[in-house]
């Protein structure tokens, strides 16, 4: 599109510049004939400025010729430049992101073992028999503890409390039923006896 344009431009400046040559011709025709010369001479003259004209125009259109050809030429060698430049930020670009992956996994890393140690600890007090609930409450209680471990230590209280509750029903149903067993064998024992 930009290759178009400079022609079209250099057409209109050689165009301009060629009627600015017939005006200068006409001009001086005019002040030839005014000082009465030969129309010979004025035939002379006529015939050498139309050869200087045709002469430049000749050279004009050559070069621009010449600087369409270095044009287009200069402006694929540009995009072929250019390509290489794009070519290489992008993987430039890509590297680094790769390298930048690489360190945040690193340190993710370092930082996931932390974690992993972290829990295990937790997992390690909250099996000790009372200690361990008690390490949970003050777990869950605590603002400095992260959400997470806040929240898990509510839900292992909500366990344990749970299974307690489970426990003691499960040792009524039995103890309500141990006794009436035991009642009759005592009995059994009272009539044989």
């Amino acid at each position: 599109m930009a290759g178009t344009d400079r022609r079209q431009q250099d057409v209109r400046r050689a165009v301009g510049q060629s009627a600015g040559r017939q005006m200068r011709t006409q001009d001086a025709l005019r002040q030839t004939a005014g000082r009465q010369t030969s129309t010979q001479e004025m035939a002379i003259k006529r015939q050498e400025m139309a050869r200087q004209a045709a002469a430049e125009a000749a050279k004009l259109r050559q070069t621009t010729a010449a600087k369409r050809n270095y044009t287009v030429r200069r402006t694929a060698s540009e995009m072929a430049y250019e390509r290489d430049i794009r070519e290489n930020a992008a993987w430039q670009k890509e590297v680094q992101e790769r390298e930048a992956k690489e360190e945040e996994l690193s340190k993710k890393g370092l930082r996931h073992w932390g974690h992993v140690g972290q829990w295990f600890k937790m997992f390690c007090w909250m099996h000790i028999p009372i200690f361990g609930f008690w390490y949970m409450v003050v777990t869950a209680l605590r603002k400095k503890n992260p959400e997470e471990k806040r929240t898990f230590a509510k839900a292992f209280i909500l366990y344990r409390v749970l299974v307690l509750l489970l426990a003691l029903t499960i040792l009524y149903v039995f103890y309500r039923m141990g006794l009436g067993f035991i009642e009759q064998i005592l009995a059994y024992v009272d009539l044989h006896i």
